[in-house]
């Protein structure tokens, strides 16, 4: 009976634990999505570059974003504006939340159970 309880207080201590990385994990991800949406809009509307926080987004979001860069084209919106449609941005962004949602399952699934050679049907 004792060891029953005190697996059941081990038990609830890992799944806090993974429950708490689970949202550090989301957190990032939504924090990083929110920051390419931003950088996203600030291309959009053809925001100006000298600005130091433009600068700030576009220089913590390159890292996000360089391999789509390489794969997706920009496109101008008209020769007048200054806008761009970034394809690459929106599709980091889907990218990276969807990283982050398979690793946050992965990390806070309570019920995953250790694998056992039991298990198998053979």
């Amino acid at each position: 009976m004792r060891n029953d309880i005190q697996k059941k207080q081990e038990l609830s201590k890992s799944d806090i634990f993974r429950q708490g990385v689970k949202r550090v994990i989301m957190t990032f991800v939504a924090l990083s999505a929110v920051i390419l949406l931003v950088r996203f809009l600030f291309q959009l509307f053809g925001a100006d570059v000298s600005n130091p926080f433009v600068e700030s987004i576009y220089r913590i979001t390159s890292p996000m974003t360089w391999f789509f860069d390489l794969v997706f084209p920009t496109l101008r919106l008209t020769n007048v504006t200054r806008g761009v449609v970034e394809v690459s941005t929106l599709i980091a962004a889907a990218v990276w939340v969807l990283i982050g949602w398979l690793i946050g399952k992965l990390v806070g699934s309570p019920d995953r159970k250790p694998f056992d050679h039991q298990d198998l049907p053979i």
